[in-house]
């Protein structure tokens, strides 16, 4: 479990390792940690983003800015869920597959949606933990139960955002 003057510790060292999730966290879009920008779920790894400048080197707000190692997707932490991390024990390495390989996965794909669908469940932007996915959530989270993870995600698949507008961002 992190705390605050750990992770504060590894900041004034320079020092940023990746995290492992231990349970499921929501990311946001901003510091204000309104609007849910993804999900982790537990066993997935992190890392801390640089402080701005304008911090000095301290963390400060209710939120810090967060990377998944997974596919790269940005996010913000609230702070009362560092103990939900915990220093990874090695850096995350991409699994890799070969599209045969990928193929004979796709049955479970399958198998994994079609149960999804049957769960009480509502739609989610950025939902990657069950039972509420958005579209893209419910794919990753199925290759990713196959053993085929990637990067899947809503700004991945269309490039738009909660609206569906699609554009530079």
């Amino acid at each position: 479990m992190l705390t605050l003057p750990q992770l504060q510790s590894t900041f004034d060292a320079g020092h940023f390792p990746e995290y492992q999730c231990l349970g499921n966290l929501n990311l946001y879009d901003s510091p204000e940690i309104k609007d849910l920008a993804t999900q982790a779920v537990a066993g997935r790894q992190l890392k801390f983003l640089p402080l701005p400048t304008e911090q000095n080197g301290r963390i400060t707000g209710q939120a810090i800015q967060v990377r998944l190692c997974e596919d790269d997707y940005p996010g913000w932490l609230p702070l009362e869920d560092l103990d939900l991390l915990a220093e990874a024990e090695a850096p995350y390495e991409a699994i890799a597959l070969s599209p045969q390989e990928i193929g004979d996965r796709i049955p479970q794909v399958i198998r994994f949606a079609q149960a999804a669908m049957t769960q009480p469940n509502y739609y989610l932007w950025g939902g990657t933990v069950g039972p509420n996915y958005d579209c893209s959530g419910l794919v990753q989270t199925a290759f990713t139960v196959a053993g085929a993870s990637g990067c899947l995600s809503a700004r991945s698949f269309c490039g738009g955002d909660r609206t569906g507008r699609v554009g530079d961002r």
